[in-house]
């Protein structure tokens, strides 16, 4: 009903419609619909991160992506929205390596946050390859490091390995007494 809008009464017809799109135009058209709900949002665009994040995501604009790919992924948590949570997350991974000023610490919060979602989800295998993803960035000599090895012990724990389970906490307890 607005000029120069366009609503699909069926997904399928705007599917086709969007699949019609040379893939620039598509980053194009991504790019100008974030800058425009990026400024409706003004001085609030955690508001809409979680459009935000697709939008920059398919724009190809890493460093928004990245930033609003965490504020979705925050708020995904927040709510108890694990599954989300980690859509938003690994989205924030993906553009993680073209974004050169991120430090590898930030990038191990990022794979410690979707292993703690996909643990409360109950995808234990997939929870241990973030963990295990977050400490290979994170320093041997670090708090962080221990506390992932824990995190590790728990889901043997939770998956009925008791002694792979006491084998990472042995591990975890040695690393803090070299601390």
């Amino acid at each position: 009903d607005v000029p120069g809008h366009f609503r699909f009464r069926h997904a399928l017809i705007r599917d086709a419609a969007y699949e019609g799109l040379s893939y620039r135009r598509r980053r194009e058209l991504h790019g100008q619909v974030a800058d425009v709900i990026e400024r409706r949002h003004g001085d609030r665009p955690e508001d809409a991160a979680e459009q935000l994040s697709l939008h920059f995501y398919r724009a190809g604009r890493s460093e928004k992506a990245w930033e609003h790919s965490l504020a979705a992924g925050r708020r995904a948590q927040a709510k108890w929205a694990n599954a989300e949570a980690v859509e938003f997350y690994r989205r924030a991974i993906d553009v993680s390596s073209e974004i050169a000023a991120i430090d590898t610490r930030e990038i191990a919060a990022v794979w410690k946050a979707i292993g703690n979602c996909l643990h409360l989800l109950g995808k234990l295998g997939e929870a241990d390859e973030a963990f295990a993803a977050s400490r290979r960035l994170v320093p041997k000599d670090a708090p962080e490091h221990i506390e992932l090895m824990r995190k590790q012990g728990l889901l043997r724990d939770d998956m009925g390995r008791y002694a792979d389970a006491i084998r990472w906490y042995t591990r975890g307890l040695k690393a803090l007494d070299a601390l």
